[in-house]
């Protein structure tokens, strides 16, 4: 969990529910990405607003986890400003909140984003991030510990609003938006950087909160398990375990099939393997929140790791003393380390957590 910023004044509560958004209207929290990640940040245990509505975009209207939620159809929403858009004329004068479901954000990050909406001429308010609104200097290392740059910023900051130099060139993966402001501007016009200006608005970037967003669209290496370079891609956004489409001359290896077996962040690469050496019926879940009575015994649920496989039929057993649900799955899959793993007794939600065992693949020597 990301510690609280040293620095951050208490609140009552978590300092949200209190306040439903600026000047008191309505807020509605609109998650897009995929249907997994949507489920696992049902039962991350991440801190939102609980008097908050909420709405599913894209490939999160596949999610179980949201029953209450309002799934918005012909939205596909490719990036957060189409969510925005999209949000803003099916629920006017709402205060939203634009979250790509992937994200774990910092405790208080919602309390400081609606918090600079209070400002007179806020349209939306955005994070910095590890992309084009880096707290740091150009060639400083980042760091690899989000909670605590986010609470150097948050310390050392002057908690100021700045102007985004980078709107609406990148849309921001987490954000906020005044909603009275947005049905005045016009939600169509949310892109036009001059009729917000005319307007009289802004889009605010705050130097006190800062959200892991790495720059996912860099170009880099497809590399076989086995360490050989079989090509390149157009960035490690597009991939992940499993996938066998999108490798272009990295598909096949001769005459045999090739599929992601893992992505290298750091280095840019996206490793490829036969689809034999990924398959495994062994897999562990970390950091798990459980939505019933944690289960003392072992017992049989559906699981489901990718968001768009039939849940498969499993054993679990909870090691409550390692804090794992330890998964053997009846038939062999595909097990993507750091995604979800959600676990289902038909369409009820059950519990979640994130994967920690990945296939039999030797990532490590593809990466040197």
């Amino acid at each position: 969990m990301h510690a609280i910023p040293f620095a951050a004044r208490p609140s009552d509560g978590d300092g949200i529910d209190a306040r439903a958004g600026a000047a008191g209207a309505a807020l509605r929290v609109c998650l897009y990405g995929s249907a997994a990640d949507a489920d696992a940040l049902a039962v991350s245990g991440m801190q939102l607003p609980a008097a908050a509505r909420f709405a599913l975009f894209g490939g999160c209207r596949g999610s179980a986890a949201w029953p209450e939620a309002e799934r918005v159809p012909d939205a596909d929403a490719p990036d957060a400003l189409d969510v925005a858009m999209a949000a803003a004329e099916r629920f006017p004068g709402e205060n939203l909140l634009v979250l790509r479901a992937d994200l774990r954000l910092p405790a208080l990050a919602v309390e400081r984003l609606l918090r600079a909406l209070d400002a007179p001429d806020v349209l939306g308010a955005l994070p910095l991030d590890a992309g084009r609104r880096r707290p740091l200097p150009a060639g400083a290392p980042a760091s690899t510990d989000a909670a605590a740059l986010d609470a150097l910023c948050f310390a050392c900051s002057d908690r100021r609003l700045l102007d985004d130099p980078h709107f609406p060139d990148a849309p921001p993966a987490c954000s906020a938006w005044h909603g009275a402001r947005l049905l005045r501007l016009g939600a169509r016009r949310l892109r036009d950087r001059d009729a917000i200006d005319a307007a009289g608005l802004r889009v605010a970037l705050l130097d006190h909160l800062y959200v892991d967003v790495p720059d996912a669209a860099a170009p880099g290496e497809v590399v076989h398990a086995d360490g050989r370079v079989l090509g390149a891609h157009g960035g490690i956004a597009r991939f992940t375990v499993g996938q066998g489409r999108g490798l272009g001359a990295a598909s096949w290896d001769g005459a045999e099939k090739l599929y992601v077996a893992g992505v290298d962040p750091a280095r840019r690469r996206v490793v490829v393997a036969p689809r034999g050496a990924l398959e495994t019926t062994q897999a562990e879940a970390g950091e798990v929140n459980w939505l019933i009575e944690p289960p003392a015994a072992p017992f049989r649920c559906a699981v489901k790791l990718r968001a768009r496989e039939v849940p498969r039929t499993a054993t679990v057993a909870w090691d409550a003393a390692a804090g794992l649900a330890r998964v053997r799955l009846d038939a062999p899959g595909i097990v993507a380390p750091g995604q979800a793993c959600v676990m289902y007794d038909g369409d009820r939600v059950l519990g979640g957590g994130f994967l920690r065992a990945a296939g039999s693949v030797d990532s490590a020597r593809a990466a040197a």
